[in-house]
């Protein structure tokens, strides 16, 4: 009997070891932080912004871009005549940087986008995913209630494998496409669209190389594409399940904190050099945003209802917002789930500790009960 309570007292240590690596077993979040800081620097010191998505970009890194940014004048567009991309780019924009989408020159594009909307939730003129994606994204940044409507149209519109899709690559499932409709999908109600996400990060999955990347070549704004879906899906999973695919980003990131991708000649065929990307930049600064503060769409939320619905204080004046110099745009090239990443290293080696001693303390009693009646 007492080589029984032996065996189960080192079965408990080495099970709870074990237990130990699992709890512990998540990625070095300190690289990410390292990779955030500079490419906040770098919006720092960068602070000319020529199109929506940039000020998407740095505002998804908790910059404010109304201190002290020359931005494009969004508001003197013909949005009648505009692509949907940059339609709903610059409703996002302009949200952002606190102007009313409901009221820009008289005109409210809230009610021009969701004229783009079908009885079923497709979009007129859509482009496939990626054009449905965006049209999702600005009606979420404005808390319209055409969000479920098109959501659920987008959920079952993947292609068979889970991916999703745009028209001009043949329809073919594409990581950054599916990346965005993760992260969409997500904050419109990760729990509604659970068996899409799911079906779409099973696609991701079987895309990834042993390197962790993805594609053809490995490339900093597919990864970020991925990974910002990935993150605001759940941060833990993707920090315990991702990590080489993270590397893989940070690997593009240049030393001013601005990021790389390859060159290409006239016929696309690589160079074997890599450059300055100003695209691949805006990704990879909207993903690392995304992992430090969630999803852009949720600063967008909060400030279109702090526009909607502002709070008076009667003890202060109201000061005029300061003119910045803009300059003109060019062509661009939930449910809020907050998880908790998993804890790690010292704290759960306590934790884990206190747990085997109880444990030990417990197997000993036993013992020494059985050799006193025995």
């Amino acid at each position: 009997m007492k080589k029984i309570f032996t065996s189960l007292l080192v079965a408990t240590i080495i099970l709870f070891n074990g237990m130990g690596g699992v709890f512990a077993s998540t990625y070095d979040t300190s690289k990410l932080d390292r990779a955030y800081a500079k490419i906040v620097e770098y919006y720092k010191t960068h602070k000319t912004l020529t199109s929506p998505d940039e000020i998407i970009a740095v505002e998804s890194l908790g910059l404010e871009v109304e201190d002290g940014y020359e931005l494009p004048d969004l508001e003197s567009q013909d949005f009648d005549s505009i692509s949907l991309g940059d339609l709903t780019k610059s409703i996002i924009a302009l949200t952002l940087i606190g102007k009313d989408p409901t009221n820009i020159k008289d005109k409210n594009l809230i009610t021009l986008l969701e004229s783009y909307i079908n009885a079923d939730g497709s979009i007129k003129g859509s482009y496939g995913s990626t054009t449905d994606i965006w049209v999702l994204y600005a009606l979420e940044a404005v808390s319209s209630d055409k969000i479920s409507l098109v959501a659920s149209h987008l959920a079952n519109d993947a292609n068979t494998d889970g991916g999703y899709w745009y028209e001009y690559n043949g329809k073919i499932s594409s990581p950054d496409t599916t990346g965005w409709a993760i992260e969409v999908l997500s904050v419109a109600d990760k729990k509604a669209y659970a068996q899409s996400i799911q079906k779409a990060i099973q696609y991701i999955d079987t895309e990834k190389k042993e390197d962790g990347s993805y594609g053809i070549s490995p490339s900093g704004d597919t990864q970020a594409c991925i990974l910002g879906g990935l993150f605001v899906y759940d941060k833990a999973f993707t920090l315990s399940n991702y990590g080489e695919a993270i590397d893989v980003l940070l690997l593009f990131q240049l030393d001013d904190g601005s990021f790389k991708s390859a060159v290409y000649d006239e016929n696309y065929n690589a160079t074997g050099e890599y450059a300055f990307n100003a695209y691949t930049t805006i990704e990879a600064a909207r993903c690392l945003g995304t992992y430090k503060n969630g999803s852009f769409v949720y600063k967008a939320q909060k400030t279109y209802q702090d526009l909607k619905n502002p709070v008076q204080n009667p003890s202060k004046e109201e000061k005029p917002t300061p003119t910045k110099p803009i300059v003109t745009p060019q062509e661009p090239a939930k449910e809020n789930i907050k998880s908790k990443v998993v804890e790690t290293s010292d704290q759960t080696n306590i934790y884990m500790m206190i747990i085997m001693m109880g444990m030990t303390s417990f197997v000993f009693v036993l013992t020494k009960k059985y050799e006193k009646n025995n």
